[in-house]
């Protein structure tokens, strides 16, 4: 899950539900100044770079059964 911390629309604690609903599978990126549907074009480098990532192998992506909360990075 990707969520802008700027999103006047919907709140970031949206996001952190969402993920905490299946952490073992879930990773939560909350990106500063990005808004509801700006992230690429708040920091294109880092959020091409993640979804590449992502795509490349999103099985190594996902968190081991049991692992507790979602990873949250900033």
């Amino acid at each position: 899950l990707a969520h802008g911390l700027a999103d006047p629309g919907t709140s970031p604690d949206n996001s952190r539900v969402l993920a905490a609903a299946n952490p073992a599978v879930t990773q939560l990126w909350l990106m500063p100044k990005a808004g509801h549907a700006n992230l690429w074009a708040t920091n294109k480098p880092e959020f091409e770079a993640r979804l590449l990532t992502f795509l490349s192998d999103p099985q190594k992506n996902r968190r081991p059964e049991g692992a507790g909360r979602p990873s949250e990075t900033v």
